[in-house]
């Protein structure tokens, strides 16, 4: 017997297609808007990707990249793992052509959600990423809001970050 809901369960390395480790999209999972997608550079790697029809931002779960939108490049500083912190973004709306590469090799995530508006290509540094604690005592979770809904202006894509501590899942 599982706790996970029916249906959306996935056995590990299902979800890969081409370079990407993890490929989720609302079709395969049931759902109307969100996705996800992972994938991990190698040294002066890089992959190129279509938002279609999908808003997205890029960040980082391990690394520093370059992420190029439509021809402008914007650098990620990243970091060295998601317990390192939050990691500065790049969100680009739907019908865009991404290139995401780096020097030294890492993991990046691409959170997406199918999108009809277009707002502009922006970059948002770790910094101006809003962090809170919820719960309390032994468990209290940080919730980074990368694209929260009341702090993130886009048209369907919500992209947060939680870390649940040990024993409390």
């Amino acid at each position: 017997m599982t706790d996970i809901a029916p249906g959306l369960y996935r056995s590990s390395g299902s979800l890969a297609e081409g370079d990407w480790s993890v490929v989720l999209r609302p079709e395969n999972a049931g759902w109307r808007y969100c996705g996800l997608r992972a994938a991990t550079l190698r040294p002066a790697g890089r992959l190129e990707f279509s938002s279609a029809r999908d808003e997205v931002i890029v960040l980082s779960l391990e690394g520093s990249f370059d992420v190029t939108v439509d021809g402008r490049t914007y650098s990620i500083i990243g970091r060295p793992s998601v317990w390192a912190g939050p990691s500065d973004f790049v969100y680009a709306p739907p019908g865009c052509v991404l290139t995401v590469s780096s020097t030294a090799g890492g993991r990046f995530a691409v959170a997406t959600a199918r999108g009809d508006a277009r707002f502009p290509v922006r970059y948002v540094a770790a910094g101006d990423v809003a962090v809170e604690l919820r719960g309390g005592g032994a468990c209290s979770r940080e919730v980074r809001n990368f694209a929260a809904a009341d702090r993130f202006e886009a048209d369907r894509l919500i992209a947060v970050e939680v870390l649940t501590p040990g024993g409390n899942w």
